[in-house]
């Protein structure tokens, strides 16, 4: 039988049940280490596999004791709350010893620097999905669907893990957090501690295909979205859009008719820039991460002419 960590909630712990984009550079930085040393992800992450090995190069071999050393993640994985500054972070004492800060700081620098940008836009664009999934069926429903591995069973939240044992939120909530690196099984931070307090659950988040080449190849997705992008109206669609908005506040916004919002909504959907999500009757569009690489494409492109 499978070993199963019992997150035990009350209603103040589904009260204050809360999704954050992401717990931090350290935490993704763990997590792309794990997954490059254990060579996971599948075709999802070839792109930026080979990008990694091609910068690293026989620097690369350095990896394998760091990866060992990092290790276990959960005490690591409170690093990365503490502050967002990457260096600060990696050589704190926590670590195993300088020379493995060092090497999973280099990591970071080749490996997750490059794409940050890219890689918090998607990680937004999960919350955003996952708060829709809340406002429409409340947060039982999100803990009900958040992993396929992972069960809700009334008051408890099971998660698969090397060993069973029971986690008692006591009042406290929970802090759900994707990643995009993490593979295999969700990561439970049962006792945090210091300033968060809050325990935090981390969950894979991988890209789709249609992603990939957003987030692991600036250029080429630049150049496919300016050549995509045809007329003013869309253009203004795209830049309405860094925040989530409703048809009906598109249509205010750019003082079109419905039938035109849902007319260039879909264009922008079938061609892989936005999201949409119905929530009862109302229609929520949110930019993906090549449809934010598009919209910066076209207003650099913009600033060029009018210099």
């Amino acid at each position: 039988m499978q070993n199963m960590q019992r997150i035990h909630f009350t209603s103040d712990d589904l009260a204050r049940t809360r999704v954050v984009p992401t717990l931090g550079r350290t935490v993704e930085t763990l997590f792309a280490l794990e997954l490059l040393a254990n060579g996971a992800g599948g075709t999802l992450f070839q792109q930026w596999r080979k990008a990694v090995h091609s910068r690293l190069g026989k620097r690369v071999q350095s990896l394998a004791p760091a990866d060992q050393q990092v290790r276990p993640f959960p005490e690591l994985l409170l690093l990365g709350k503490q502050t967002a500054k990457i260096d600060a972070l990696l050589q704190d004492g926590n670590f195993a010893s300088e020379r493995s800060a060092l090497a999973v700081r280099d990591f970071y620098r080749v490996a997750l620097a490059p794409y940050w940008k890219r890689m918090h836009q998607h990680l937004e664009t999960e919350r955003e999905i996952r708060g829709r999934i809340v406002l429409s069926g409340g947060i039982e429903r999100l803990l009900a669907t958040l992993h396929p591995r992972m069960k809700w069973e009334p008051p408890y939240l099971l998660v698969p893990s090397e060993r069973s044992e029971d986690v008692v939120l006591g009042g406290r909530g929970l802090v759900l957090a994707p990643s995009l690196f993490l593979s295999g099984c969700p990561r439970t931070i049962a006792n945090p501690g210091g300033d968060f307090g809050t325990p935090a659950l981390v969950y894979p988040a991988p890209p789709d295909r249609s992603q990939t080449d957003a987030l692991w190849n600036v250029a080429a997705a630049e150049d496919r979205s300016l050549g995509a992008l045809v007329g003013r109206t869309r253009a203004a669609m795209l830049e309405a859009l860094t925040d989530s908005r409703a048809s009906i506040e598109l249509s205010r916004l750019l003082e079109i008719s419905s039938a035109a919002v849902s007319q260039h909504t879909s264009i922008l959907r079938n061609a892989g820039l936005i999201r949409s999500q119905r929530n009862v009757n109302t229609v929520f569009h949110t930019l993906t991460p090549l449809g934010v690489a598009l919209l910066r494409g076209y207003q650099q492109e913009r600033r060029l002419a009018a210099s």
